[in-house]
């Protein structure tokens, strides 16, 4: 497998389980050979502290800046997008819009039932937690605002029996992100853990090979994310074959160009529609679009043979380099 050029979920220092400096960050993943390199450190709760956990509030204005700034700075070397990943709770809603227009885009990463509890489920994870896991994930994923789902295989480590409504969740979450065509994220950093004994034998938490011959049967797009919580991490060879070896005889559909451009503004991908052009050196796709205005690319309408209307985004070369 060939090491990704892209890399959309990278933490930083200020979540307070996170270590290197912002741009210990950006200089790794220009030596780990990205082509876009997309920051989402954990989503602050207005009023909401949990240390350990997310950044602070008061701390997202220095957050945004610092990297408008790396942004500039590497501009040439690393196309750099600002995003934040974030939990999806009904009466947290109006304040996921709220960073997705501040923002190049969101990730979901589901780890808490509850907004303001610190346990997560990868701690604890009961039947009746998976089911609400799914749950929230399935209502994150319609709304349209995330660019794609971190870590769905997360609650999986909180249990050692992978069955019943487990297995349940699983075909739920998969199901909705192939109805709403939101991508689901190969998580490397989970390697990292080691294998977990199961009463199904012994396997990664996350990527976790029962979740993805599940998530094989249906028609969705996988991405990588390196979930880099220190800058090296991002150069880490042997996580990514690890994580490589869990689902390389799936044939999933793995995202292989970076797709930067769509974030933030994306209602639907086709999975089927990707397609890139050596010839111009360009990525192209389809998409049904929210948002049509985008200084990024060059627009032109496409009619599917189902009738609807989609629309050809077409990237500058200058914006892959």
């Amino acid at each position: 497998m060939e090491f990704p050029v892209y890399n959309y979920h990278t933490h930083t220092k200020r979540c307070g389980h996170a270590v290197g400096e912002d741009a210990e960050y950006v200089a790794c993943g220009i030596r780990a050979g990205f082509q876009v390199l997309g920051i989402s450190d954990h989503s602050p709760y207005r009023g909401v502290y949990t240390p350990k956990n997310r950044m602070y509030y008061e701390h997202m204005e220095g957050y945004l800046r610092s990297f408008a700034g790396l942004r500039e700075r590497y501009r040439g070397q690393i196309n750099l997008r600002i995003g934040f990943e974030a939990e999806y709770f009904e009466d947290y809603e109006e304040e996921l819009r709220q960073l997705h227009r501040i923002s190049d885009y969101l990730i979901l990463g589901q780890h808490t039932l509850h907004k303001a509890d610190p346990v997560s489920v990868n701690n604890s994870c009961s039947k009746q937690d998976a089911l609400e896991y799914a749950d929230l994930v399935c209502r994150g994923l319609k709304t349209g605002l995330f660019s794609y789902l971190a870590h769905p295989d997360y609650y999986m480590k909180g249990t050692d029996d992978i069955s019943g409504e487990f297995i349940t969740a699983a075909h739920q979450i998969c199901g909705q992100a192939s109805e709403s065509h939101v991508p689901l994220e190969i998580n490397i950093k989970g390697v990292m853990e080691g294998k977990k004994k199961y009463r199904q034998g012994d396997y990664y938490c996350y990527p976790n090979r029962i979740f993805w011959e599940i998530a094989s049967q249906y028609p969705i797009v996988c991405i990588y994310g390196f979930d880099a919580h220190k800058p090296e991490f991002l150069e880490d060879t042997e996580a990514f074959e690890k994580a490589g070896e869990v689902i390389w005889d799936l044939g999933l559909t793995i995202l292989e160009k970076p797709f930067f451009f769509f974030l933030g503004y994306i209602e639907a991908v086709r999975p089927s529609m990707f397609k890139y052009s050596e010839k111009c050196a360009r990525f192209i796709a389809f998409v049904k679009v929210r948002n049509a205005a985008n200084s990024l690319c060059s627009r032109e309408n496409y009619i599917s043979e189902s009738g609807e209307r989609l629309f050809c985004f077409k990237v500058p070369d200058e914006e892959l380099q």
